[in-house]
């Protein structure tokens, strides 16, 4: 197993008490974990300090390193703990430990951490941006994440509202039903090739007219 079984113990634990918000991430720019000891600092100064944020970072990453030793040069480490890449039978212990769940990417075409907040309740804070609204709509908070202030005060309004994260968490499972399951997926799959197999091949002079761009 590579999650740090003694920070696993650590967050479920000891950090019982603490608003804990989970960011379900291997250590990359795109997912913008640099950014997060700065909205710490935000929220500290407005007067925000039971929370921690908890990352799944592989230390061995340089990308990783920096980001701790920002946390640690700022005096933050009581507002992080990263426990290490989670393996997958580890992912739901991790998110039932936290309290909320953000993801912060640049850029996603979708993100798994969507659907785990949704089926796990856990109240979701997410990049606005077009692709996260499409995939979310109403089951998440939006930030801009380089808005450090703006952003610090969102994650303070779900850490003290305990009545937001139960709208957002039903919200979620609401969003979750719009998506299809395991099984109506395959049913769709196989409703396609069926009408594919009933139309039958298509003629040359029918494929000729197709314009590929």
């Amino acid at each position: 197993s590579l999650v740090d079984q003694e920070k696993l113990f650590y967050l479920t634990c000891d950090l019982s008490k603490k608003f804990k918000i989970l960011y379900l991430s291997g250590p990359h720019p795109n997912k913008r974990l640099h950014l997060l000891p700065e909205i710490t600092a935000r929220m500290v100064a407005s007067g925000c300090t039971d929370f921690t944020f908890v990352t799944t970072m592989d230390e061995a990453s340089v990308y990783a390193v920096d980001v701790i030793r920002q946390f640690r040069e700022r005096g933050l480490e009581c507002h992080f703990e990263n426990i290490g890449p989670v393996p997958p039978g580890d992912v739901a212990t991790v998110i039932e430990a936290c309290n909320a769940m953000c993801t912060l990417s640049l850029l996603e075409s979708f993100s798994n951490n969507f659907v785990e907040a949704w089926q796990m309740q856990k109240p979701l804070i997410v990049t606005d941006a077009d692709w996260s609204r499409d995939s979310c709509g109403e089951a998440a908070l939006y930030v801009d994440p380089s808005n450090f202030d703006a952003a610090a005060s969102t994650f303070v309004s779900l850490v003290n509202d305990a009545h937001l994260g139960q709208r957002l968490s039903k919200a979620g499972q609401a969003q979750l039903r719009l998506y299809n399951t395991p099984e109506s997926k395959l049913e769709a799959y196989l409703e396609v090739l069926g009408r594919a197999r009933a139309l039958g091949p298509l003629p040359p002079s029918e494929r000729r007219k197709i314009c590929w761009p």
